[in-house]
């Protein structure tokens, strides 16, 4: 049992646009999502760099989802950890402010999906 349909949600993306992305039907990927069709190790690797997950974590092999991030996102983190002082105060505002942001978006489409 694999995890295509949770991860396609946590994104908001539809059916359609993952199809896309893969360069494949709509409904061949409606056939990956509901293990009507193998998925090939081509498909895997796709969906592990869209949703930046492992492989392991797309088939449901691991307890935990292991984000892959690249070097640049690696090199902000770094960044972020050095901060101090009235920097670090003022980037964790900013960074609450985006969380914040976020958690409505993600509500309102909830609500429109419901």
């Amino acid at each position: 049992m694999h995890k295509l349909k949770e991860f396609r949600k946590s994104f908001n993306f539809t059916q359609k646009e993952i199809a896309e992305k893969l360069g494949v039907t709509t409904v061949t990927y409606k056939s990956y999502e509901n293990n009507f069709c193998r998925l090939n190790d081509e498909i895997l690797l796709k969906l592990s760099k869209i949703y930046k997950v492992s492989i392991d974590a797309l088939l449901n092999n691991t307890d935990k989802d292991i984000i892959m991030y690249s070097e640049e996102q690696k090199q902000g983190i770094q960044d972020y950890l050095n901060l101090q002082g009235p920097f670090l105060t003022m980037a964790n505002a900013y960074l609450s402010n985006l969380l914040k942001d976020q958690t409505e978006i993600e509500q309102q489409k909830k609500k429109q999906n419901d």
